[in-house]
Order: C-alpha cells, then sequence, then structure tokens
C-alpha cells in the first residue's frame, strides 16, 4: 500500500463551512470574556482606590506610589494572561474543529464514492474509538451489498429470463460492479 502524502498545513482547514464559525465563535468568546474580566479589575481597582480601601484612607505620598505601582504591575501582567488564554482558545478551537471536521470529511467522501458506484472505497481512522466501528460498520454493509450483487449476477446469468433487453443490462452494470472485486 503506498503512502499517502500528508499536507496538514495546507489543508488544515478541510470543510471550511465548518471549521470558521467554530473557530470564529470560540475566539469570540474568549476574547469577550477577557475583555470582560479587564474591565472588571479596572472598576474594582478604581473603586477600591478612590474610596480609599487599599490603604486605610492615608493620603501620604509613599502610599500613591505604592497604589501606582500595584497598577503598573497586576495590569500588564492581566492582560498578558488574558492574551495567552485568547491565543490558547484559539489553539483549543482549531483543533476540535479539525477533530470534528476531518471525519466528516472522511464520511462524505465514502458517501460520494457510493454513490458513483466505487464498492472498493473504505473508511478508515487513524483511532479506535467510536468513529473507527462506524468505518467498520459501513465498511461492512459495502461488503454484504457485493455479496449480494455477485449473488444477483449469478442468479440471472442462470435464468430462464436472461435474454431479455432490461436483464442484458442489469447484468452488464452488474459485472461492471463485479469487476471491481477480486474473484
Amino acid at each position: 500500500m503506498s503512502k499517502v502524502k500528508r499536507h496538514p498545513v495546507r489543508n488544515f482547514f478541510i470543510l471550511p463551512k465548518i471549521q470558521g464559525p467554530y473557530v470564529f465563535r470560540a475566539v469570540t468568546f474568549a476574547t469577550a470574556l477577557a475583555l470582560l474580566s479587564t474591565v472588571c479589575i479596572c472598576l474594582v481597582f478604581y473603586w477600591k482606590y478612590e474610596s480609599g480601601y487599599f490603604f486605610y484612607m492615608n493620603e501620604r505620598l509613599d502610599d500613591n506610589l505604592v497604589r501606582q505601582g500595584i497598577w503598573e504591575l497586576v495590569l500588564p501582567s492581566f492582560i498578558i494572561a488574558e492574551f495567552i488564554a485568547v491565543l490558547a482558545a484559539l489553539f483549543l478551537s482549531l483543533n476540535a474543529s479539525r477533530r470534528i471536521s476531518v471525519p466528516l470529511y472522511k464520511m462524505n467522501q465514502f458517501a460520494m464514492a457510493l454513490q458513483e458506484g466505487d464498492l472498493r472505497f473504505r473508511m478508515h481512522f487513524r483511532k479506535d474509538d467510536e468513529l473507527e466501528e462506524l468505518a467498520a460498520s459501513c465498511n461492512g454493509v459495502v461488503d454484504k451489498l457485493a455479496v449480494t450483487l455477485k449473488e444477483v449476477s449469478h442468479i440471472l446469468e442462470k435464468s430462464e429470463i436472461a435474454e431479455q433487453p432490461e436483464v442484458k443490462k442489469l447484468r452488464l452494470a452488474l459485472n461492471r460492479l463485479d469487476a471491481q472485486f477480486p474473484k
């Protein structure tokens, strides 16, 4: 069996109509949460700063410098943490969208091959899970269909009505399908 050349980056968005909105929603949600939490932290800090709850209503110059230091220390590190969280959401949503779209793509390719009459096409997944069970079931259905078509073809060859034009057409179609499978 020949190795299939893989292009993971170029073929990452295998079903863009599904993956694009999924990733967009996840990143938008994470960004909105990050902005909301930043605004909340700023409002709480401002409220506490204005009310004097940080330093027990002390108006000394060194307390103001400490407050300013807290603001300059906390806010940038909080924004960096939120930026990292948004990037993590982007990565996780890309990964999740890929895990959803690849099996759908493979199932679609399988159905299109069956629609074209190609009974040799097989569905394969790399992991042992429910999708592998689905692939085995679909492949079993195709194998069973091929056996049934071979049996019908043999019955038609031995039939008394084998010389009728409709039966000849049916036999030709069955022979085309039968040629796909080794004896």
